[in-house]
């Protein structure tokens, strides 16, 4: 009888043990993973935010392909044109900019003004 009692002591205590040691593993998981949601939230806002460097970077990746278009077909119109997610005023800026850098002078048309 001695050793039934032994027997089941010992396995209630595995099986409360293995409880405890599931319970603590998935409190530590639950906290990694809503650290890692508060930094993936932190992070997407600050993609989501308009970053004025990052703007300007933007802009002047279209004027060097604007420059580099005017270089090889003789004039940007083409490329401009395949930037759909531009507006037209920031295209004439583009243009112009790319204008003076190739030629060191302003286009005689502009068809974004």
């Amino acid at each position: 009888m001695e050793v039934f009692l032994t027997a089941v002591v010992a396995v209630v205590s595995i099986i409360l043990g293995a409880a405890a040691s599931w319970r603590i593993a998935t409190h530590f998981h639950n906290i990694q993973t809503q650290e890692l949601q508060e930094a993936m939230d932190a992070l997407m806002a600050e993609l989501s935010e308009k970053d004025p460097s990052n703007e300007k970077l933007i802009q002047e990746t279209y004027i060097e392909g604007a420059v580099a278009a005017w270089k090889k077909k003789g004039h940007a119109i083409d490329y401009l044109d395949s930037l759909t997610d531009v507006p037209r005023e920031q295209k004439s800026k583009i243009l112009i900019a790319a204008a003076l850098r190739h030629k060191g002078k302003k286009p005689k048309a502009n068809p974004y003004v």
